[in-house]
């Protein structure tokens, strides 16, 4: 085989070229979203494989993730044209793999001079089942990262093997936040983009910095757009600015949300779909200003409950949305349905509860009932008896939203701020959904009878 690496025809930005040409053992990037990080990291390790015949593993936060990082590895192959027959196996070859129960699936990539590289997502041990160089893709979204940050530096002590870290900042946790408090950059005062603390050489590239050597590229990028796209200021501030913000108010913060990521997860609502535990459905209801929501979740003997489904009705009219409802709740399979009764709700809550009777408990948010939802829904994360999908950043947003403060009178209150995108309206609906799923009895609880009639009479039902 000719190692003989011919120059690739994707333009680089000068950050990216700064990055693939930084040959540092240990080296680590905080850095904005869509910025190029990755693709530019797929490039380094493409051509490392072909000059050195090198083993790499690489691990991303998700499966669908780690998926796009071979497909662009063998796509930098290509742009180097390679014969077709030097790649052993292709980027969709696909192995499992069982770790503590959980099945993984491992995408791998060969070339005929013995240089191999496997994709995979996030988990403990998956840096101590694999060899060669190591390449943490956005590990501040790793589940359990300081477990798997032990196991990738006992991987780097053999052999003198690489490790090369990327993210964008998740809140002030985990191990990302530590090693890059280490370099210095997570004070929000650094301006220069790379430098060198320790082992460690570190890049920093902000939007704001990225944009104009994008442009040079021929990437164009605006930064009106980007902000738009995050919804709200500290979104933006956090993914496209490098900022790392505390997370101390969170009610359920990014590690547990992390752990909570799941394959078997899915927000595509399928009534076809076989099921074999049982359906618990909390609906959030919104009208013009917030969305409706519908969770539902497939709960087996064990506890555990994975995510078949989140329904999202825009500006939908009550009869519509109505509609959509009673569709779900004929399910057969789905056990008790937990419909938010306040205001605007109730009307809907109340013809809910008419036509399927106890299979349908209405819920008054009141700062009692809205506490005890809350902590239902995070004991559940805290036991890892929640799975939700992966790749779904608005589910994340709304429920990292959610923030616990107390009141002058000494109790305690749970509540979102109210962005263009809602009012964490998924994570009430998912907190209705386990709270669905822990209601034992039938009808609603005697605290909220009373409040439920005072409703009604304001209302007029």
């Amino acid at each position: 085989m000719n190692t003989q690496v011919q120059p690739t025809i994707v333009p680089l930005t000068r950050y990216q070229r700064a990055w693939v040409e930084d040959g540092s053992r240990f080296k680590l990037s905080v850095k904005s979203r869509r910025i190029g990080y990755s693709f530019a990291t797929t490039l380094e390790i493409a051509l490392d494989m072909v000059a050195r015949g090198s083993e790499w593993t690489m691990i991303s936060r998700a499966q669908s993730n780690a998926r796009e990082l071979v497909r662009d590895l063998k796509r930098h192959l290509q742009a180097m044209s390679l014969a077709a027959a030097d790649v052993v196996a292709d980027a969709e070859d696909a192995s499992g793999l069982e770790l503590d129960g959980m099945q993984l699936t491992v995408f791998r990539l060969e070339l005929a001079n013995g240089a191999r590289c496997h994709a995979l997502t996030a988990h403990p041990d998956a840096a101590r089942g694999f060899g060669g160089n190591l390449f943490l893709d956005e590990f501040g979204f790793h589940r359990d990262s300081v477990e798997l940050w032990r196991g990738a530096a006992a991987t780097a002590m053999r052999d003198a093997n690489r490790v090369i870290v990327v993210s964008t900042p998740n809140y002030q946790q985990g191990k990302y936040f530590e090693l890059a408090r280490k370099c210095g950059l997570t004070d929000g005062l650094v301006e220069a983009q790379r430098g060198q603390a320790g082992i460690w050489s570190w890049h920093r590239v902000t939007l704001e910095q990225a944009i104009p050597e994008m442009a040079a590229v021929g990437q164009h990028v605006d930064m009106d757009t980007m902000r738009e796209l995050a919804d709200d200021e500290e979104t933006f501030q956090q993914e496209f600015c490098c900022a790392f913000l505390t997370s101390s108010e969170m009610w359920i913060g990014p590690e547990l949300i992390a752990a909570a990521r799941s394959a078997w997860a899915t927000k595509e609502w399928n009534p076809e779909r076989s099921v074999e535990g049982d359906l618990y459905v909390g609906m959030d209801i919104g009208r013009k200003k917030d969305r409706t929501v519908i969770w539902i979740d497939e709960r087996f003997s064990t506890g555990l409950s994975i995510t078949r489904g989140v329904v999202e009705l825009h500006k939908m009219p009550f009869y519509q949305q109505l509609a959509v409802a009673e569709e779900i709740a004929r399910h057969r399979k789905v056990k008790r349905f937990a419909v938010d009764a306040t205001g605007i709700g109730m009307m809907l809550a109340e013809e809910l509860q008419r036509r399927f009777g106890s299979r349908v408990e209405p819920v008054m948010f009141t700062q009692q009932s809205k506490e005890e939802m809350a902590v239902i829904a995070r004991r559940r994360f805290e036991e890892r008896l929640s799975k939700i999908p992966e790749n779904a950043p608005e589910i994340e947003r709304a429920l990292m939203a959610i923030k616990r403060q107390a009141t002058p009178t000494g109790s305690l209150r749970f509540d979102a701020e109210r962005s263009d995108q809602g009012h964490a309206d998924h994570a009430w609906a998912k907190f209705l959904a386990d709270y669905a799923g822990e209601r034992k009895g039938c009808g609603a609880p005697e605290w909220q009878v009373g409040e439920q009639q005072a409703w009604s009479q304001a209302a007029g039902w």
